[in-house]
């Protein structure tokens, strides 16, 4: 199998990823397109295997396998399921509010709606809320490079150095070529 397509392909989302980070003043959004493209990244490198037909799966054990002999020599090329999981919560949006505003602490923040101070318009019992907020209690949320989504964090900073390695190497083995 010749990857070079592939790699080409990595390359344009990597060259995208970089650009949605700066695509506009909204955070949260530019944060989602760089993750949507860091996904794109992680799905040709780490292809999902359990709802493709056999001819489907050959081919993508047969790239897994190209891409693990091709970055072999590169630590930081790994599987990194942070990625996949937090697109998973943009795809599946809908059953995250059904959960998330349907639990019994009725608490909802989402301080990326709202440039406000949260303890001017979130109160519990009638009591205003401090601005300290737990994770826990963010639907979603971007600060300081990590966005954060029914209390998980997913730290853009990592999956920046993420795809910048991908880029170094390839850039180094097509010189070395």
């Amino acid at each position: 199998m010749n990857i070079e397509l592939y790699i080409d392909e990595i390359l344009n989302q990597i060259n995208a990823a970089n650009q949605a980070l700066d695509s506009s003043n909204d955070l949260f959004t530019n944060h989602h397109r760089f993750l949507i493209h860091c996904t794109v990244i992680h799905k040709i490198l780490f292809p999902s295997k359990h709802l493709l037909r056999k001819e489907e799966k050959n081919i993508a054990l047969e790239r897994e396998d190209e891409f693990k002999k091709y970055f072999s020599e590169c630590q930081e090329i790994n599987n990194n399921t942070d990625i996949q999981k937090f697109r998973n919560h943009f795809e599946h949006l809908d059953t995250r509010m059904d959960k998330y505003f349907n639990r019994d602490k009725k608490l909802v923040v989402d301080k990326n709606i709202s440039d406000r101070d949260l303890g001017d318009y979130i109160k519990i019992g009638g009591q205003p809320l401090s601005n300290e907020v737990s994770n826990e209690d963010k639907f979603r949320n971007f600060e300081a490079g990590k966005l954060t989504f029914m209390g998980e964090s997913f730290d853009t900073n990592v999956a920046k150095k993420w795809i910048d390695a991908i880029k170094n190497y390839i850039i180094l083995k097509r010189q070395n070529t």
